[in-house]
C-alpha cells in the first residue's frame, strides 16, 4: 500500500494572536499541557509513518531549529527552510518544494488531531488529485475555511471565512492537506495563500477532494489566547489525553 512519508508544516507566522506570550518565543515552542505544540504535532506524524518532516520557519526560527535539531531526537529526520518575511502558506511551500517528495502531507503547527493519517494518504493517493483536504464540522464558519463537497468526494467550492449566509456548510478546513508535488505548476513564488488563490481553481476543476474526520476523532486548535486557556483548562480536567499518548 502506497504511502506519505513525509510532512510540511508551517510554523513561521508571527502568533500575534497568541501575544504577549509569542513577544519572547514562537509560536511552536508554546506549551500545551506542558509540552511544545509542535511537539505534539510531531509525535502525531510519526504515529501516522511520517518519518521526514520540513519546517517552514520564520519569526524566531533560530529557537525552532535549536530545540529540534535535526529530528533524531523526535524519532524523525528534520530539516528547515527559513523565510525571511512572510510567505503564507503557498509562498513558504514553493520556497521548499526542492526538499519534498512527490506527494506529501502540509499542516499548522497550532492544529493537533488524533486521526491515523496512513487512510487518509492512501485515499489522496488512489484519487489522483493535486490536493486532498481534512475537514471537520463546525458550529462557528466565520473562523475558518468552508468547503461543499460532492458524492464522490470532490471539493466543488471552497470559502476562506465566509459568512454564515454564503454558505449552507459547515464542513471547515483544518488547514492539512495531502499534495502531489505538480501543484507547484500553479504555485509560483509570488503566491501568497493556498486557501485563496489555489484550491478555489481546482475546485472549478474537479482536481481536489476532501475528507470529513471520522466520528470518534478529535481535533484541537490552538490559534488564539482564549483557545489555549480552554485547551489548558480542558486538559487539567482529564480531556485530551491522546495528546501525550
Amino acid at each position: 500500500m502506497k504511502q506519505i512519508h513525509q510532512a510540511a508544516v508551517l510554523c513561521g507566522g508571527l502568533g500575534t494572536r497568541l501575544m504577549p506570550l509569542t513577544k519572547d518565543r514562537p509560536k511552536p515552542l508554546l506549551k500545551v499541557g506542558g509540552k511544545p505544540m509542535l511537539e505534539l504535532v510531531i509525535s502525531r506524524l510519526e504515529k501516522s509513518g511520517i518519518t521526514k518532516a520540513v519546517m517552514l520557519t520564520g519569526y524566531k526560527a533560530e529557537m525552532i531549529e535549536e530545540h529540534f535539531g535535526d529530528g533524531s531526537e523526535f524519532g524523525m529526520e528534520i530539516k528547515y527552510s527559513v523565510e525571511d518575511k512572510p510567505l503564507g502558506s503557498a509562498g513558504a511551500l514553493h520556497r521548499a518544494k526542492g526538499m519534498l517528495d512527490d506527494h506529501f502531507f502540509v499542516c499548522n503547527c497550532d492544529t493537533i488531531c488524533n486521526l491515523d493519517f496512513r487512510g487518509f494518504f492512501t485515499h489522496h493517493l488512489e484519487q489522483g488529485g493535486l490536493a486532498t483536504m481534512l475537514f471537520a464540522q463546525v458550529k462557528d464558519v466565520e473562523r475558518f475555511g468552508i468547503a461543499e463537497l460532492d458524492s464522490q468526494g470532490r471539493v466543488t467550492k471552497f470559502l476562506e471565512k465566509p459568512k454564515r449566509h454564503e454558505t449552507g456548510s459547515n464542513l471547515a478546513s483544518l488547514q492539512m492537506f495531502a499534495l502531489d508535488k505538480r501543484i507547484f505548476e500553479r504555485v509560483t513564488k509570488d503566491t501568497f495563500s493556498m486557501e485563496r488563490e489555489i484550491f478555489p481553481g481546482l475546485c472549478s476543476e474537479k482536481r481536489i477532494y476532501g475528507e470529513e474526520l471520522p466520528k470518534g476523532c478529535e481535533w484541537v486548535d490552538v490559534g488564539t489566547l482564549a483557545d489555549l486557556h480552554r485547551i489548558e483548562s480542558e486538559i487539567a480536567a482529564g480531556k485530551h489525553k491522546w495528546l501525550f499518548g
